[in-house]
């Protein structure tokens, strides 16, 4: 929860999704072997993941593909290739997305 004041107002945020959490998922679908390589390229955004409040899930699945899922446990965004610039850029649009973008760039979180 942060509780920050900018300009006179009081930003309160609060997330949780249905199951009482407070963050979002991404959820990789693939073999153990893909999800063992994928590791790698996850290492160089975990910042940017962490920063984002992102929980990384893994499913076994014969398909590879990312599914991102947010606060409020809803099913945003699928990609099927590797690549989490797309998702940042997804979270970074959504509503609270901007906030948090906004309270980084301020160095407020």
């Amino acid at each position: 929860m942060y509780h920050v004041k900018l300009g006179g107002i009081l930003f309160l945020h609060l997330a949780y999704n249905q199951n009482g959490g407070n963050e979002r998922k991404l959820v990789i679908y693939g073999s153990e072997q893909e999800f063992e390589a994928f590791k790698d390229y996850l290492k160089k955004y975990k910042k940017e993941l962490e920063e984002r409040n992102v929980q990384i899930v893994y499913k076994d699945s014969k398909k590879f593909k990312i599914e991102l899922y947010g606060y409020d446990g809803e099913f945003k965004k699928s990609i099927d290739k590797q690549n989490l610039q797309i998702i940042l850029e997804e979270i970074d649009q959504m509503p609270m997305g901007k906030i948090e973008k906004m309270l980084r760039y301020k160095n407020f979180i």
